[in-house]
């Protein structure tokens, strides 16, 4: 299966239902905001590189490269999904 297309996809090992992402090499994504932290800014930041299925490389436009899940890139697709579901604790 290609994994730029966005699909649902089932899997045979262990019949799990999972979202494949559409996210494009080249492209510009904003990242996933994390609800009760106050965000700095819409930085852009472009994908380079896959690094596996749900790893990218990108790059913002000071040419520095950072590591992200995809889950944390806004979805073209989706754009109203602006929040992401990790949740942080406080001590």
């Amino acid at each position: 299966m290609n994994l730029l297309d966005n699909q649902t996809a089932l899997s045979d090992e262990c019949h799990c239902k999972y979202e494949v992402t559409m996210i494009e090499l080249g492209k510009k994504y904003i990242l996933k905001k994390i609800k009760g932290f106050k965000n700095s800014g819409t930085n852009y930041y472009r994908v380079i590189k896959f690094y596996n299925s749900d790893i990218v490389i990108c790059e913002n436009a000071y040419g520095e490269r950072f590591v992200f899940m995809k889950e944390f890139l806004i979805d073209p697709d989706k754009p109203d999904e602006v929040y992401s579901d990790l949740k942080l604790y406080k001590r």
